[in-house]
């Protein structure tokens, strides 16, 4: 399986990159001091918003190319890089 993972580069590169995305979401606290706190999770949810789009297109493209854990793992991808902006929006409201 790990062997196939690391041949399927753009489903491993893209899960990496969008685990990053969500451990960075999880672990930013709303900062700032001019325009009001929370200003630094609207650009994250700005800027990384598309990459999670991106990321997920990348899972759906991929979910027609292979088969077995590989195809679940791709759809798994997928479904959390269209969900990452809802996600992040929930998430921003609870934490400021």
């Amino acid at each position: 399986m790990f062997a196939k993972l690391l041949r399927e580069r753009w489903i491993f590169g893209s899960a990496i990159a969008l685990a990053a995305l969500y451990v960075v979401l999880i672990s930013m606290k709303p900062s700032g001091e001019g325009f009001g706190r929370g200003w630094n999770l609207i650009a994250f949810w700005i800027y990384g918003s598309p990459v999670a789009l991106a990321l997920g297109g990348i899972g759906f493209w991929r979910l027609r190319k292979t088969n077995g854990k590989l195809k679940i793992l791709s759809l798994v991808l997928a479904w959390l890089g269209v969900a990452f902006p809802v996600l992040a929006m929930l998430l921003m409201r609870a934490k400021s």
